[in-house]
């Protein structure tokens, strides 16, 4: 069985984004995933959600092990998007 975790980038910071990524690798998941939303899905209001195809570039240099990609999707979907 392989695991891999939702990382939910929407209000919050930018540290505790690179904190669940490398929490889900000391854990030995096999990959994270985020969105690729301009606005955060739930809850009222605006609130910090970082643009998702350059949050997750960012997030794969903050670790080693982990697969980042978005939306429970196989890295080689994303490259119809980039």
């Amino acid at each position: 069985m392989r695991f891999g975790l939702d990382i939910a980038q929407q209000r919050m910071p930018w540290d505790e984004l690179v904190s669940r990524v490398r929490f889900a690798e000391d854990l030995g998941f096999e990959g994270a995933w985020g969105f690729d939303h301009f606005q955060p899905m739930y809850g009222s209001g605006p609130g910090e959600t970082f643009e998702g195809m350059t949050t997750l570039a960012a997030l794969a240099g903050a670790t080693a092990q982990v697969c980042i990609t978005r939306d429970r999707q196989p890295p080689a979907a994303i490259g119809d998007v980039v």
